[in-house]
């Protein structure tokens, strides 16, 4: 039985909107089944039309050919005892696994191959895998350890994220009563997260407040990465999609445009109408590309002109205007960059404080000095050498 307290691993919960082309584009197959929204092809590797769902999806393009990691027509029960289910996502469920040699716990994420029939789902699987694959072990990223694959069946071996819920229902619990400096520890953790995987190459692309998992020290776990690095369709969670996405221009950028977004949730950014109206009220129906587009760039004149009240905490004191506004610009090269970390969240840090008890007293120097506690061992070097330096 899994122990007490709520589980989470990259489950592949898509919690995303679907939009449609203001004009057909001719230069795109049509759906093989009419009505169905397609979802972020990814074109890292070639089908033939002969092709099976028996056949592997790890054997080139994106993901490393010869990774030890992936263990090819070899059963997952070899290593690892399967135990009790922690759930059901979008492409597969997930289970308690143990090591049999070690008795170290894991969550691993089943898919079936017969449900990857869809071109589409299995390309989701396989940028999933690849972009993981390809991220070294950080503690705020939710690490995948390996995949095992057969004729019928994917397995993906993942970090188990034991704790207190997603940082959405971190933030529900306490919308009216968060502070400025709850939220730069916050968002310092996310901001590492992203710094990290951009640096591997990776661009997320659907950065949300439930992809942010707390694990049970109180450190945030970023999870999800099915649609990382996917190209050639819309494809992300309203109000967390960039304006340049509705016209398939998409960058590490994109991200930082979420950030913003994540950001403005910790501020009273409701006391605005008309982010008020974009961020809360849901949208009806299935707005079209230029819709949507026109939403986020009203989105970003409304950041950059509301009145200062709109960036302080319920709880006391303020998110920096000029962090948030640096975030949600409309032209992807005026925004700020993962690249180096704003002084907002470096200054939280104070090495004399004590470590903290729980995510309820949560605040920003506690975290970055749990987080150089993590790294400890670690020889980091170039750019990593310099963002240490900032957070300790």
């Amino acid at each position: 039985m899994p122990p007490s307290g709520s589980c989470h691993c990259l489950s592949g919960l898509f919690n995303l909107m679907t939009f449609k082309s203001d004009k057909p584009d001719k230069s795109r197959q049509p759906a093989k089944r009419p009505g169905r929204p397609r979802i972020c092809p990814r074109r890292l590797r070639s089908h033939s039309k002969e092709s099976t769902v028996s056949e592997s999806i790890f054997g080139g393009g994106g993901c490393r050919h010869n990774d030890p990691r992936v263990y090819r027509g070899r059963n997952i029960t070899a290593d690892f005892e399967l135990g009790e289910p922690l759930g059901r996502g979008f492409s597969g469920s997930v289970f308690i696994a143990k090591r049999k040699a070690t008795g170290e716990r894991f969550a691993a994420k089943r898919i079936d191959k017969k449900s990857m029939a869809d071109k589409d789902a299995s390309d989701l699987v396989f940028s999933e895998a690849a972009a993981m694959l390809r991220i070294e072990p950080h503690p705020n990223v939710c690490r995948l350890y390996e995949v095992y694959e057969n004729d019928v069946t994917v397995w993906l071996v993942l970090e188990l994220i034991e704790g207190e819920g997603d940082l959405h229902a971190w933030l529900q619990r306490r919308r009216k009563t968060v502070t400025a400096e709850q939220a730069a520890g916050i968002i310092a953790q996310v901001w590492r997260a992203v710094q990290h995987i951009h640096r591997a190459g990776v661009v997320h692309r659907d950065l949300k407040l439930e992809h942010f998992i707390f694990a049970k020290n109180g450190v945030l776990k970023l999870i999800d990465f099915g649609f990382a690095n996917t190209q050639g369709r819309i494809c992300g969670t309203h109000p967390y999609v960039a304006p340049e996405v509705y016209v398939n221009a998409c960058g590490a950028k994109t991200d930082m445009w979420s950030i913003g977004i994540i950001a403005l949730l910790f501020t009273k950014c409701y006391v605005d109408p008309v982010i008020r109206e974009i961020i809360f009220e849901p949208l009806k129906g299935r707005p079209s590309r230029q819709h949507s587009r026109i939403r986020a760039l009203k989105l970003a004149n409304a950041v950059a002109t509301c009145r200062p009240e709109v960036f302080e905490c319920p709880g006391g004191g303020a998110i920096p205007s000029e962090f948030i506004r640096g975030l949600l610009v409309e032209h992807p090269p005026a925004r700020l960059s993962s690249s180096s970390t704003p002084y907002w969240i470096a200054e939280q840090v104070h090495p004399e404080t004590d470590r903290f008890t729980s995510i309820d007293t949560l605040t920003g120097c506690e975290v970055m000095i749990l987080l150089a506690e993590l790294d400890a061992g670690d020889a980091p070097s170039g750019p990593r050498m310099e963002a240490e330096r900032l957070y300790c």
